[in-house]
């Protein structure tokens, strides 16, 4: 070959992978809350199950292969989705819509990394394989054009709050082998408290894409009043089964004191910026929801300690 025609495919195809990396750093970086709050939560469950000390090799097999699945099947629904995404005001800038990356990088990457996911949990066990084949199966026909279980009602809100159980069940049996009931019950309260938030911080910035893709969900059926009232109502919920349960579960009274102590201070900052919906004071509550609901998590790691410590 001609020395100016190699250095000049060469430079070609440097570039070319230059382009790729940028634009898998762009995909990856738009969906960084996803990946961090799904492997969070798979991280807590280790933790949990591991009463604060679970092996460190399985919890981190089983937190990065969380982080991979949801990447992958978070890019897929923006595959699906890009055409209605533009119609949203925040949604309208990740990189599809933009045109900052393409669709055919963007599924290089969602192949790539829900394959590494799933082939790390069949090296840490088989149990956390099929858990994390159920979430990434879940994940997927969520955002199938041909089933599309988002656009199905009640079923939106359903899936993200059954992907608590199941990501915990990844790190619990990653770390333990075995099912551990204490660390279950409490990805179910979690479950609980992520639905009945979902219509207040989840869905009412999707209110006008969902009602355009024709989605039906709690948000588009509730009015803002009522998906306030029924976040309070999730929290309660949950409250009364921690108070109700924690001992009979082998968690310590440090839980269930943060949990109410924490929760009122929670309601008394949340619910006035509630009041209506105001973008900045929306934003800001959702921020102390989150915090709230991680410190929650890890006073569940906490409520794990020896009883007779704080007997």
């Amino acid at each position: 070959m001609n020395p100016e025609r190699e250095t000049e495919c060469m430079q070609t195809n440097t570039a070319i992978t230059r382009g790729f990396v940028t634009s898998l750093a762009i995909l990856i970086r738009s969906r960084l809350e996803a990946i961090f709050i799904w492997s969070w939560n798979a991280f807590m469950a280790c933790m949990i199950a591991g009463r604060g000390s679970p092996p460190f090799i399985p919890s981190v097999l089983s937190v990065g292969a969380v982080g991979l699945i949801t990447l992958s099947v978070y890019l897929y629904n923006d595959i699906t989705d890009v055409n209605v995404d533009k119609l949203n005001s925040i949604k309208g800038d990740r990189p599809l819509p933009t045109g900052k990356a393409s669709q055919k990088d963007t599924s290089v990457l969602v192949f790539l990394s829900g394959l590494l996911g799933i082939v790390i949990l069949l090296s840490v066990n088989v149990y956390s394989f099929l858990f994390g084949l159920m979430y990434f199966f879940l994940f997927t026909v969520y955002s199938y054009p041909k089933i599309r279980l988002k656009g199905r009602f009640l079923f939106k809100e359903s899936i993200i709050a059954v992907g608590i159980p199941l990501t915990s069940l990844i790190g619990i049996y990653a770390v333990s082998n075995s099912f551990v009931v204490h660390a279950f019950f409490a990805s179910i309260l979690f479950a609980i408290f992520t639905y009945m938030a979902q219509p207040v911080f989840t869905d009412s910035t999707d209110v006008e894409e969902d009602i355009v893709a024709g989605v039906k969900s709690l948000a588009t059926v509730l009015s803002w009043k009522k998906r306030v009232h029924l976040l309070v109502t999730g929290w309660l919920i949950v409250m009364a089964l921690i108070l109700l349960t924690y001992s009979m579960f082998g968690f310590n009274v440090v839980l269930p004191v943060y949990a109410v102590a924490g929760g009122a201070v929670f309601l008394w900052l949340v619910v006035p910026m509630l009041s209506e919906f105001e973008e900045a004071a929306f934003s800001k509550a959702r921020k102390i929801t989150y915090m709230y609901f991680i410190l929650l998590q890890l006073f569940f790691v906490i409520g794990t300690a020896d009883v007779h410590l704080f007997s």
